[in-house]
């Protein structure tokens, strides 16, 4: 269940965990997008379907804390109908960790959502960083 973002903290960081996120690969559809690094393949995809921007968010795991399966599709499943009241673009996505270490996430890629909203969602959420990007840019780690 997602928390009231209007009580929202300032952005909880951590070292550990920015290694962790930072070596994460994010993939929607058929691409893998790693922070920091340009995907012209995904530029082209973006661009046809209009797209201009996009966000990498998950309910999964809040605050980084491992959360029982059920309790994370549950919460997935909530996500996606708040995505679909905000008639937001979005599709599915995951994660994967290239070590092993850290366990798939199920997330959404959102599509040309203002950054506020999405660090709205991520907070309401309890999730520690988002990923942002945009068509012909560098997807970048945010902390929320």
């Amino acid at each position: 269940m997602p928390h009231d973002s209007s009580d929202r903290e300032k952005p909880y960081f951590d070292e550990e965990l920015q290694t962790a996120y930072l070596a994460t690969e994010y993939l929607c559809k058929d691409f893998v997008l790693k922070i920091g690094e340009s995907h012209p393949d995904f530029d082209a995809f973006m661009l046809s379907g209009g797209h201009h921007a996009y966000a990498f968010l998950t309910a999964w795991n809040p605050r980084s804390d491992a959360l029982p399966a059920a309790e994370n599709i549950a919460r997935g499943q909530q996500l996606l109908l708040q995505l679909e009241e905000r008639n937001l673009t979005f599709m599915p996505a995951v994660t994967r960790d290239p070590s092993g270490e850290w366990g798939v996430e199920e997330g959404v890629f959102i599509f040309n959502a203002p950054p506020e909203s999405v660090l709205e969602l991520a907070a309401a959420w309890q999730q520690n960083a988002v990923v942002l990007g945009a068509r012909g840019a560098v997807p970048r780690l945010v902390w929320a």
